[in-house]
C-alpha cells in the first residue's frame, strides 16, 4: 500500500474492509490528515463512492465528487475534509469484493491507463493477500477447536 501511495501521490487514500455479517465497509487502513477520525466509521454497502464500488465490483473514477450523486457528504462533513476527486478500486477474490481502495484528489492529468492497469494489479495481490491471511486465520481456529476437542477427551 505504501508504493500505491509513493506512486500515485493522493492527498489521502484509504483501504475499506467489507463486514459481511453488518453488510458494511470498515476503514481498515487510511492515510492522511484526516485518517484518524475515519477509525470508527462505517458504509453501507452502495452508500456512497466506495459503498457503490463495493456492491458492484466496478472500478470508478470520478474526476468531481460534487456532481456525482453517490458521494457520501457526510464523511467530509464529519472529518472536515474536502474530498475533489476519487479513484476507487475493488478488491476481489474468487468472484467476491472484499473492499476497495480509494485514492483521494489524484492529479487526474497524469493518471493513465497505464496507472489504471499498475493500480487493479496492486488492488489484486491486496485482494490475494487477503484471503490468504483468512484462509489462514480460518485454518488456525478450526485446528485450534480440534485440539480443543481432542484434549478434552
Amino acid at each position: 500500500m505504501d508504493r500505491m501511495a509513493e506512486h500515485f501521490r493522493p492527498d489521502a487514500w484509504s483501504l475499506l474492509l467489507v463486514d459481511e455479517p453488518r453488510q458494511e465497509l470498515y476503514f481498515s487502513l487510511a492515510a492522511g490528515s484526516a485518517a484518524e477520525s475515519l477509525k470508527n466509521v462505517r458504509l453501507k454497502l452502495g452508500e456512497g463512492i466506495a459503498g457503490w464500488v463495493a456492491k458492484h465490483g466496478e472500478r470508478v473514477i470520478v474526476p468531481d465528487v460534487y456532481t456525482d450523486a453517490r458521494f457520501a457528504k457526510r464523511i467530509d462533513e464529519m472529518t472536515k475534509w474536502e474530498t475533489r476527486s476519487i479513484i476507487c478500486v475493488p478488491l476481489q477474490s474468487k468472484q467476491k469484493v472484499l473492499g476497495v481502495v480509494q485514492l483521494i484528489n489524484v492529479d487526474k492529468d497524469a493518471f493513465s491507463d497505464h496507472e489504471l492497469f499498475f493500480l487493479q494489479g496492486l488492488c489484486d495481490n491486496a485482494a490475494a493477500a487477503i484471503e490468504s491471511a483468512r484462509e489462514l486465520e480460518s485454518r488456525n481456529k478450526h485446528e485450534g477447536r480440534a485440539d480443543a476437542a481432542n484434549s478434552a477427551e
